[in-house]
């Protein structure tokens, strides 16, 4: 009997546990951990189950920061056994601690708490395919390098892998594997998008990497003429990193060297390791798969790593920021609004108080106090207008905006990445939509005169921000998103010993004008080296021609890139501005940066 009261106690437990549990369940997932490098974005993938009836409601990402919150929200529609996904790419500053997601409707609201890691000195490198484990050798190179950086991995699915350049700002550096070439052409446009900005892509070969074969890598590699073959000479190899070489076998994947490539080991006539400039960023080349059996314990995986990709590693997240800073610094120069002079408005209110005063007095003295009541009215209404007509500027300028930016591009390609900001002055308070179309993520100014109090972002098919703000007021928003233009920048280079001839051809339909080469420091990018003038106007189909020096990189510091030349020009009529739900008036003077393969020989 005692045993009987038992089960039906449990099962009355269970049930009530059953009735008690939210019909609506949300997972979140970190797609590359919580570690990341501050002024980048934090990918989430956030799973929803709707196991009741049909619900509509609402995502709210949260990302709290010390002066800016960021608040990202997801209208969702819930039928009944649904199952959606949706990937959050929140915004990750130097004082984030944590992200909370919330699932908000009538009757519901789940809830889950993300913590946050930024790290000045991370590097993330991500495996995209099917591989998990693998790259355990990676928590050596802290030891052997005796360096300050924290090096972290992880692996992602394919199907798991975003589809916008901003989620994919945090990461170093990105290995290729097995399962790879089930990437869509829109990720395979991120990952391109990303080593413009700033990005390593290593490529391995091997009898599984059919991914060589898509052309949206295969564009971009340092080979060609690919082709498989049966490996087991590894005795230079081994010597040329120090190392024992692998002792058995293996699949590789062989090419000949493209003339922007820079080969850094090959065995004979088979190129074995090359890399490629692509943007700001290189695309690596191994023959070998580091996943293959004879690789899986080999010692020389950390030093290959320590001195070929290490050295030409920069983070992404770091090129954005430099961007940003660039962009911010020209809207500085550009946005001035005309206010009434202090000192103007000063006087005229210094002359009408001596101006009341002897009005004053002289009526007092004649006997006429009772026309003060008349006068004084009349005096101020008077001042009132002088001072209106020197403040009538303001508001005669009614809401404007000013978009300024730089757009990232490579030679003879026509798709780019733009980071831009927009500082719009609002005439009058209220609650405003801008809306930023296919922006993939927006920044908010931290300083409080532009408005750095929080931002509200609705995601959907376009990225919309609701801006609340007072009378006579700036809001200023950085903003990124994916471009392409109808045409490319065309430049060809023709080495002849120590100098080359640059010619440069615009094949878009917009006039550059003041058109010039800015050899930038390889290493900090934003430090320039010298200017070299090119045209002053260069019109669609024209192209202009100039003789360049080239720099000679000794072979201790083979690693080491030469100056990188950028295409700098200024390009009117790009349709970049975001759109105000009031009327407004705009102006948007871009920066077209083309980026080309360091100067070297």
């Amino acid at each position: 009997m005692r045993l009987l009261i038992m089960v039906i106690v449990e099962v009355l437990l269970m049930a009530i546990a059953v009735a008690q549990r939210s019909p609506i369940q949300m997972k979140v997932y970190p797609l590359f951990g919580t570690t990341v490098p501050p002024g980048s974005f934090l990918p989430l993938k956030i799973v929803v189950q709707n196991n009741g009836p049909s619900v509509d409601g609402r995502l709210v990402v949260e990302s709290s920061q010390l002066q800016t919150d960021y608040l990202y929200i997801f209208p969702v529609s819930l039928p009944s056994g649904s199952r959606k996904e949706i990937v959050a790419t929140p915004f990750v500053s130097q004082t984030a601690m944590s992200i909370k997601v919330s699932l908000r409707g009538v009757g519901f609201r789940v809830e889950d708490l993300i913590p946050v890691i930024p790290d000045d000195t991370a590097k993330l490198i991500v495996a995209v395919g099917d591989e998990i484990g693998g790259l355990e050798w990676l928590h050596k190179i802290k030891s052997i390098s005796k360096g300050f950086s924290t090096t972290s991995w992880a692996y992602c699915r394919p199907e798991d892998f975003p589809e916008k350049t901003a989620a994919l700002i945090g990461v170093s550096g990105i290995i290729l594997c097995s399962g790879a070439e089930r990437l869509t052409m829109t990720q395979w446009k991120a990952i391109r998008r990303w080593v413009m900005m700033g990005g390593t892509l290593i490529a391995p070969g091997g009898s599984s990497a059919i991914y060589l074969r898509h052309t949206a890598l295969a564009s971009i590699l340092p080979v060609s003429n690919l082709e498989t073959k049966i490996w087991d000479n590894w005795q230079p190899l081994g010597q040329w990193l120090n190392v024992s070489p692998p002792s058995e076998p293996s699949f590789i994947t062989v090419g000949l060297p493209l003339k922007d490539a820079k080969t850094f080991f090959t065995i004979g006539k088979h190129c074995l390791i090359a890399a490629r400039h692509y943007g700001y960023g290189s695309v690596f080349f191994m023959a070998f798969n580091p996943w293959d059996r004879a690789f899986r314990a080999w010692d020389g995986l950390p030093s290959l790593w320590l001195k070929i990709i290490a050295p030409h590693m920069r983070s992404a997240a770091s090129v954005l920021s430099g961007l940003v800073c660039m962009v911010t610094t020209r809207r500085e120069k550009t946005f001035k609004l005309d206010f009434p002079p202090a000192l103007e408005i000063t006087l005229t209110l210094i002359i009408y108080f001596f101006v009341t005063t002897v009005a004053y007095s002289l009526l007092r003295r004649m006997g006429l106090l009772d026309w003060y009541w008349f006068i004084a009215p009349v005096i101020a209404l008077l001042f009132t207008l002088i001072i209106s007509r020197s403040t009538d500027v303001l508001y005669k300028l009614g809401n404007q905006s000013i978009v300024d930016g730089v757009l990232i591009m490579v030679p003879n390609e026509s798709d780019g990445y733009l980071i831009a900001n927009t500082t719009s002055f609002f005439q009058r308070s209220g609650l405003y939509n801008m809306n930023f179309g296919e922006a993939e993520s927006v920044i908010g100014e931290s300083r409080e005169e532009f408005g750095g109090v929080g931002l509200t972002i609705i995601e959907g098919r376009t990225l919309t921000v609701l801006m609340r703000v007072p009378n006579l007021s700036f809001r200023s928003v950085h903003f990124i998103k994916p471009m392409t233009l109808k045409g490319a920048v065309k430049i060809g280079i023709e080495k002849e010993g120590d100098r080359a001839v640059v010619a440069v051809t615009n094949q878009t339909p917009f006039a550059l004008k003041s058109v010039e080469f800015e050899l930038r420091n390889s290493q900090t990018l934003y430090s320039y080296m010298s200017e070299i003038p090119i045209a002053s106007y260069l019109a669609p189909g024209q192209t202009a021609k100039i003789p360049l020096s080239l720099i000679k990189i000794p072979e201790s510091s083979a690693v080491s890139p030469g100056p990188i030349p950028n295409l700098v020009a200024e390009v009117d009529n790009i349709d970049i501005i975001p759109t105000i739900d009031v009327p407004s008036i705009y102006k948007s003077p871009i920066e077209l940066n083309v980026v080309c393969s360091p100067l070297e020989y």
